[in-house]
């Protein structure tokens, strides 16, 4: 149907139903993506609905009756008067009677299709409007039955049947990536500001999201559960109440069974006395011809001595008088001697024949009689034996009527059964296909809902997504940098180190020169006061040591010059060592000599305790510029774990960001795919032709003896494969309907059919199908 159609049905409809003084509160919901509209027809609640993605309608009324078990609604249901068949009526949860109608006009036109649906609608509501009284009579007897009972504060939990407005939550594979998606701004300044928490946090934050998506999970599976079990309570009040319909026709059918087994017992029994008595008369029959045989036998022989004695009569009457009167005439010429011999003998002979002729004559006249008697009899046989015949002809004919109603009513007991047998199965497909439809209906109105949300969603997600990635990126080439400046510190730090180490080498090495030297200044201190001893003695050999003087000045400034070179080589290395003890050396020697190599050596001592305090100066600045540096190692290290997790948690955030992306992007890919989408269809690839009508894009082909019919336009496929018997193979295609919404499974008297809207690939999808079907012969 086009808009149009559509927009056209629901104002006449609406029209029809505002026009109708039983019906109140009509009108229709704010926000409308289908064809609604909302009244009520007494205490019935009734909502109209008319798809407008697709060619489905329902039309559904919910009667509260909390009154009574689901015994007495039951028996108030059946009590409904002109409920057709396309009106169901059922127990719902918590004691609410559905009624409901709904079908779907896909492969009519415009004009049949609007035809249906007003006619459906006005057949629905002219039943509610028929029974109204009767259902606010049931509704004001269970409103007085319930008026002493308390009432539950808290409202009871609707079944998802009933909720045929709810839209299906969001799955829980983008639980976390809406929680995520949440407030982005504010999160993203949180992160800032918490750029330097420890890890934990994040840990723990984690766990309270995926214990908020496991309980919202929880939540979405107790609402499936209990709206499987509500679903599975109503087919299963179905299925008792057609089992007991299907029960009263089985009584019904065993009866009618019992009866005729006894007529057909009865028509053996006389079937049989037939074939005695036809036996005994065949019998009789049998008898009666041999004695007519035998009679007719006598008749002849009678006939032919009585032709006999009448030729013999008449040769004696004509031919023997005129005989004897010419043998008289010749004897009375020859001799009259004779003549009364002869007259002698014809008088004895003519008194013999007389009496043996009347003898004859007298038994022939007895024989006739017999025979006259026997052949009344054998008439009044024969005329029995016919009324005997005719009777068993028409008990025949009445056995052969008998037989055949009994087969016709065999025949016709087993198309009954059969026809039960399809009823039910028709019965039991239009229940599922309707039951398919809603689903259908429900899921695709759902999913339309999804649909935009999750585009719009999507569409903020990936604005979102593209933010967080645009950031991430700035973090990474950000991280980059500080990456790289700390790579040039490590380096720095690295000489430094290495320096450092050094430097604490050579500090060792002047600890050892120091203690050295100071050992050695220990020793000349003694041999210093033992020489002023040895000067005071000798003060008298001053004078002529000027000269030794003079040479010892010279070498006091050589030895100068070598201390200068000295401080400047115990910087530098161990060769330092070497020179200061070759200088002390001369220095003992110097001393031993003169008072004024004494000063000279006072003088050097003297700078020599002036280059051990430089010494210790050094090694202590040298051991704060350890100290320094073992804390700014300590600190770099601190701040190279920092960053080193700054930098995992930012690439785990990336990564999960990137995964999220790709689980949106794989969702959106399936949510195109996943409506009923065009498809591209080459006939060529099955060798389908194309099917001349009104409508176009409608094919036909046959594989492995399997006729399937395409619909290009509305993208449906059918198939239909010859079978001999259709009927054991139910329990199949029940199973095959339970598994796919999107198959539908039927039987005719002798075909098994199948009807299936296409998705994807065309030949994938018609594979299945026929291997399916295939196995079925």
């Amino acid at each position: 149907m086009n808009r149009s159609a559509k927009e056209q049905v629901y104002s006449n409809v609406y029209q029809s139903l505002k026009e109708n003084q039983a019906i109140s509160n009509l009108g229709y919901p704010e926000e409308r993506k289908h064809y609604d509209f909302n009244c009520s027809v007494g205490p019935v609640k009734v909502s109209f609905r008319l798809n407008s993605q697709n060619d489905t309608y329902m039309i559904r009324g919910m009667l509260p009756c909390e009154n009574g078990n689901n015994n007495e609604i039951n028996d108030f249901i059946n009590g409904l008067e002109e409920k057709e068949d396309c009106i169901n009526a059922f127990v719902g949860d918590n004691h609410y009677v559905v009624i409901s109608t709904s079908s779907t006009v896909a492969g009519l036109d415009d004009e049949e299709a609007t035809k249906k649906i007003e006619k459906e609608a006005e057949a629905f509501f002219s039943f509610l409007v028929k029974n109204q009284d009767a259902i606010t009579a049931y509704q004001s007897k269970g409103k007085d039955s319930t008026e002493g009972k308390s009432v539950d504060p808290k409202p009871k939990k609707k079944n998802e049947n009933q909720k045929r407005g709810k839209t299906v939550g969001i799955p829980p594979v983008l639980a976390n990536v809406v929680s995520g998606m949440q407030k982005p701004k504010e999160k993203i300044k949180e992160v800032e500001k918490k750029e330097d928490v420890l890890p934990v946090k994040m840990e723990e934050t984690a766990k309270a999201l995926s214990k908020e998506s496991t309980k919202a999970d929880e939540s979405d599976l107790k609402e499936e559960k209990s709206a499987f079990r509500q679903y599975k309570k109503d087919q299963e009040h179905l299925l008792n109440v057609e089992k007991e319909k299907v029960s009263k026709q089985q009584e019904k059918l065993d009866k009618e069974m019992a009866s005729l087994e006894a007529e057909k017992k009865v028509l053996s029994q006389e079937k049989a006395e037939l074939s005695k008595s036809k036996d005994t008369l065949s019998r009789e029959q049998k008898v009666l011809e041999t004695e007519q045989s035998k009679f007719e036998k006598q008749l002849l022989g009678f006939k032919k001595e009585q032709a006999e004695f009448k030729k013999e009569k008449d040769s004696w009457d004509n031919t023997t008088l005129d005989e004897r009167l010419v043998q008289r005439r010749k004897e009375l010429e020859k001799s009259e001697n004779n003549l009364y011999k002869k007259e002698e003998d014809f008088q004895t002979f003519q008194e013999t024949t007389l009496s043996s002729i009347e003898s004859r004559m007298e038994e022939a006249d007895k024989k006739e009689k017999e025979l006259i008697k026997k052949e009344e009899a054998f008439h009044v046989r024969d005329s029995k034996l016919k009324d005997a015949e005719m009777d068993i002809e028409l008990r025949y004919k009445k056995l052969e009527d008998k037989e055949r109603t009994a087969a016709k009513k065999e025949v016709e007991l087993s198309d009954k059964e059969a026809a039960i047998r399809r009823t039910e199965i028709v019965k039991k497909d239009a229940e599922n296909k309707l039951k398919q439809l809603e689903i259908t209906e429900k899921n695709l109105a759902n999913r339309k809902e999804q649909l935009d949300m999750k585009e719009s969603e999507l569409q903020k997600r990936q604005e979102a997504f593209e933010k967080k990635y645009h950031q991430a990126l700035e973090e990474l080439a950000s991280l980059d940098r500080k990456q790289e400046e700390l790579k040039k510190k490590e380096a720095e730090l690295r000489t430094l180190i290495g320096e450092n180490e050094k430097l604490e080498e050579q500090l060792k090495e002047l600890k050892d020169d120091t203690e050295e030297t100071r050992k050695l200044l220990d020793t000349k201190d003694a041999s210093i006061k033992e020489k002023e001893k040895v000067i005071n003695n000798q003060k008298n050999t001053i004078k002529s040591l000027k000269e030794t003087v003079t040479q010892t000045q010279q070498k006091n400034k050589a030895l100068s010059e070598e201390k200068k070179s000295l401080q400047g080589k115990l910087n530098a290395s161990d060769e330092k060592k070497s020179a200061l003890e070759d200088e002390i050396a001369k220095v003992r020697s110097d001393l031993y000599d003169t008072k004024e190599k004494l000063k000279s050596t006072k003088s050097s001592a003297d700078k020599q305790n002036k280059n051990v305090t430089d010494n210790e100066r050094l090694i202590a600045e040298n051991e704060k510029l350890k100290a320094e540096m073992d804390k700014n190692s300590h600190s770099y290290q601190q701040s190279m774990k920092e960053m080193n997790y700054e930098l995992d948690s930012s690439q785990s955030k990336i990564t999960e960001l990137e995964s999220l992306l790709k689980k949106a992007n794989m969702e959106v890919e399936e949510l195109k795919k996943d409506p009923i989408l065009s498809f591209d269809f080459d006939p060529d690839t099955i060798g389908a032709k194309e099917i001349v009508s009104e409508r176009q894009g409608l094919y036909a082909a046959t594989i492995d003896n399997c006729t399937i019919y395409i619909d290009t336009e509305n993208q449906v496929l059918q198939f239909k494969k010859a079978v001999r018997r259709p009927a054991k193979y139910t329990k199949k295609i029940l199973s095959w309907n339970e598994e796919s919404i999107n198959e539908t499974y039927y039987i005719t008297s002798s075909e098994v059919c199948c009807r299936k809207t296409c998705r994807h690939d065309i030949t994938e999808e018609m594979q299945d199908v026929i291997e399916r079907i295939r196995s079925l012969k």
